[in-house]
């Protein structure tokens, strides 16, 4: 989602550099939106499996035989979810370093 949108956030990017946004900021910016979307991918997730176990727990243990306990987050999800959450860190750092780089270039750019 990160890349698709750098494309149409250029002018945006610059925009907030003519106001005098620093390069850092624009890093900022782009790494917050890229856990925003993964805590909200992580919450959708979350709650697909509870209620997807909520909702088949009876039939499972009718028509196969297993057992399913209510899912709750565990220590094992929670090294899951901050695996994740980092993996986001790292692979936004991509976008995020291209839109600094960017943002540096337009300052000197605009100076010369």
């Amino acid at each position: 989602m990160l890349f698709s949108s750098m494309s149409a956030r250029r002018r945006e990017i610059a925009i907030m550099r003519a106001i005098g946004a620093s390069p850092s900021f624009i890093f900022l910016i782009i790494q917050v939106e890229a856990f925003l979307i993964s805590i909200a991918g992580i919450i959708i997730a979350l709650v697909a499996i509870s209620m997807g176990v909520l909702f088949s727990q009876t039939y499972l243990a009718e028509n196969y035989g297993i057992i399913i306990n209510y899912f709750s987050m565990n220590s094992q999800m929670l090294i899951i979810v901050s695996v994740v959450l980092f993996s986001t860190f790292l692979h936004a750092m991509i976008p995020a370093i291209s839109a600094y780089r960017m943002a540096l270039h337009d300052s000197i750019g605009m100076t010369t």
